[in-house]
């Protein structure tokens, strides 16, 4: 698999003539069985800067694992079972990203399908928020508590990401077709695994399913589509957006609890009728951030670690 398995052939790059891929071995990245049994040369290939590699990661968990029927599965079982899931990520990966370039219309539609999620995310909160009924007090006090969920979602994605090895992005590390009109991502220098944008969407989209299915659906509709786009664009793999999405949704399940809820949301919520202007004030702010994932929060936070680590890391 191209950028994956250091001696796998490729076909999208120059290859040795003993048919291991040069070109594209990147640190960071799952190398195949052969490479982590130690019976070729290429072990070098594994990150040598990180702390971490996929090397060591595989060797931990390969020896307890067990099948179906409680036989313990060895360690070639476990290697060939992590080139299996890694050989379909990249396949689905080229399926999705091989569309990319001979439409226009579609290259349009994912680059700027992020577009309308603010817009659309304000609107519905805006609607639930002043709908009347018997379930209001719930219904805010779980719209309050979705702030919570998908900050410490995006939180819980970072942590992991940052846990195991660095994954670089697919258009660095493996190639990906371009779309036919003038773009330029913009993307942070972090793995690719897992997604942020994934996570905090269906962070939000779990939350809003908790108060209204039709408003989860349909902004869990724009959730699949934005995730599939970053797929379709080169920005991530798929096993990026899967994990990202299964974060946010169990994030946003666990937290929006009754007990929680009424423990942190109630008392936020006794401000309202007390203090109208500051408390909407705050809650517009807070919306503004959740909407784009706390992306002013994120870059005034990084502009704080550079002013005293410097741009150069």
């Amino acid at each position: 698999m191209p950028g994956i398995f250091a001696d796998c052939p490729a076909q999208v790059v120059s290859n040795a003539p003993n048919g291991r891929e040069v070109a594209m071995a990147r640190r960071g990245m799952p190398c195949s069985s052969k490479v982590l049994a130690g019976t070729t040369e290429w072990n070098f290939l594994l990150d040598a800067r990180e702390p971490k590699s996929w090397l060591g990661y595989y060797e931990k968990q390969a020896a307890p694992w067990r099948d179906r029927q409680g036989r313990r599965v060895g360690r070639e079982g476990i290697l060939a079972v992590a080139d299996f899931l890694a050989g379909l990520d990249v396949s689905v990966f080229r399926a999705l990203n091989g569309l990319c370039g001979p439409s226009p219309t579609l290259d349009r539609i994912a680059v700027h399908v992020e577009i309308i999620k603010g817009s659309l995310f304000l609107g519905i909160i805006g609607f639930l928020w002043y709908q009347p009924g018997k379930e209001m007090q719930r219904r805010r006090e779980t719209l309050l508590t979705m702030i919570l969920t998908v900050a410490l979602s995006l939180i819980v994605s970072r942590i992991i990401s940052m846990l195991l090895p660095f994954r670089a992005r697919p258009m660095y590390s493996i190639g990906a077709s371009a779309p036919s009109l003038e773009w330029h991502p913009d993307l942070e220098h972090w793995s690719s695994f897992p997604s942020d944008n994934a996570t905090y969407l269906f962070a939000i989209a779990a939350g809003l399913w908790l108060v209204s299915r039709w408003w989860g659906l349909l902004f869990g509709a724009l959730a699949c589509s934005v995730a599939l786009a970053r797929v379709y664009l080169g920005i991530h793999y798929p096993s990026d957006v899967l994990a990202g999405a299964l974060i946010g949704v169990a994030i946003s399940v666990a937290v929006n609890r009754e007990a929680i809820r009424r423990r942190i949301a109630a008392p936020i919520l006794a401000f309202e009728p007390r203090y109208p202007p500051y408390f909407y004030g705050l809650l517009f702010l807070a919306l503004g951030e959740v909407s784009g994932g706390f992306q002013t929060a994120r870059r005034i936070a990084l502009a704080i670690v550079h002013f005293f680590t410097s741009y150069s890391r």
